[in-house]
């Protein structure tokens, strides 16, 4: 079961949540990664003082094709959903396949790690 309410023996909660339900269209094995902060900038060219296109709040993008040198100083090409593409920080990305844990409710109330899954 997912998620749990305050009687429920036996539920599982997973954190993040964001590859539970990803939008229409949105292949979780895929390029796509979530935005996982607020006001991230969305900027023309990968530099920190390029002009910013967009702020982003846990928006779902796809990663695209970045040259090495780009992705070596920390910088990912990304197209948003409606087709729009600039630059943000790798490191504000969350891949549907990055680290991800189960956590399930016993019958006693007591919490068991359920699994631990990443890099599928």
């Amino acid at each position: 079961m997912e998620g749990c309410g305050p009687s429920d023996d036996g539920c599982a909660v997973w954190y993040p949540y964001w590859f539970l339900r990803p939008p229409d269209g949105v292949d979780l094995l895929s390029k796509h990664a979530v935005v996982r902060d607020r006001n991230v900038p969305l900027y023309i060219q990968p530099r920190g003082t390029s002009p910013v296109i967009e702020r982003l709040s846990y928006e779902v993008v796809q990663a695209m094709a970045t040259p090495e040198q780009v992705r070596r100083e920390g910088w990912l090409g990304v197209a948003l959903l409606d087709g729009r593409t600039g630059f943000v920080r790798e490191d504000v990305l969350y891949r549907f396949t990055s680290l991800r844990i189960s956590l399930v409710r016993r019958t006693n109330k007591t919490w068991l790690i359920g699994a631990v899954v990443a890099g599928d």
